[in-house]
């Protein structure tokens, strides 16, 4: 599963077992990606005050006023936000911050404690540089409790910074725990010359090229890291979007022998960061 989802499961055991008392009692949650699209949600800035945010009071879920520190889609108001509380509705970052404070409360941190060991016999964590805060400290505990845990990972591919990522937690971790350590001495993903080449150059910060216009014609699929670059190629790339119903959006449903979405010549492959495709100028 995802550690997302195990933050999930642990907020249910919580809430069915009394531990944790949501608004309204309930014990069934719909846990959101995000608040975008949902009733009274906008875009909020860094700049743009305060937003609605979850809080555990004790044993007992609640809200209050935070600042916007990183820009997202929020609910900004008391009254809508408990709203959607009371209706079961919560994003995942609020999961998030009521398994993390559940953890700071030694009674909490024991329940947490016997669902681990009563649950999983070992705990293995892939790519464990992606992990923030709580990830590492449920890491640890099921560590303290006895599991067996093994954590793989490459700080060259810690890309979950949206998230919190602490990739500088983890050496500490590892020493502090003391894990016997396997160091991969190869690529096992790279696995010709051409495909090294381009690796160790996206991570010098060299710009990467791995498609010329007269290629992109033999593309499936080409994406790009700016949505200028979309019109700069070839005439046969057709940029577009996929919008989500649930995110109430507008959804464009296309059926192509090939559809081809395109990039610039200088990807940045290798960044981990690629633009949001959007629909423009096609329609009608």
């Amino acid at each position: 599963m995802t550690i997302d989802a195990l933050h999930c499961e642990i907020l249910t055991y919580l809430l069915r077992t009394e531990a944790v008392s949501w608004p309204g009692g309930l014990t069934e949650l719909t846990v959101l990606d995000n608040w975008r699209g949902q009733k009274a949600a906008r875009w909020m800035a860094e700049s743009m005050g305060y937003r609605r945010a979850i809080t555990l009071d004790g044993t007992a879920v609640g809200t209050r006023g935070i600042p916007v520190n990183r820009a997202g889609h929020y609910v900004g108001k008391k009254e809508d936000f408990e709203s959607h509380l009371r209706a079961g509705r919560c994003a995942h970052e609020d999961v998030r911050h009521l398994v993390l404070a559940s953890l700071k409360n030694a009674e909490l941190k024991a329940i947490i404690a016997e669902f681990l060991r009563a649950t999983t016999k070992a705990v293995i964590v892939d790519e464990v540089f992606d992990a923030n805060e709580l990830d590492l400290a449920l890491v640890w505990l099921a560590a303290e409790e006895g599991l067996s845990v093994t954590v793989i990972g490459d700080p060259w591919q810690a890309l979950y910074d949206f998230r919190g990522a602490r990739p500088d937690l983890v050496p500490g971790m590892v020493e502090a725990g003391a894990f016997t350590t396997y160091p991969v001495s190869r690529s096992f993903r790279f696995t010709t010359d051409t495909m090294r080449t381009v690796a160790e150059k996206a991570r010098s910060g060299a710009p990467v090229s791995l498609a010329t216009s007269a290629d992109i014609a033999e593309c499936d699929v080409v994406l790009a890291r700016k949505w200028k670059d979309l019109w700069d190629v070839a005439d046969c790339v057709l940029p577009l979007s996929f919008g989500r119903l649930a995110n109430q959006t507008d959804y464009y449903g296309l059926r192509w022998p090939r559809v081809l979405v395109s990039l610039g010549p200088s990807s940045g492959v290798g960044t981990g960061a690629v633009s949001r495709l959007i629909w423009p100028r096609l329609v009608g």
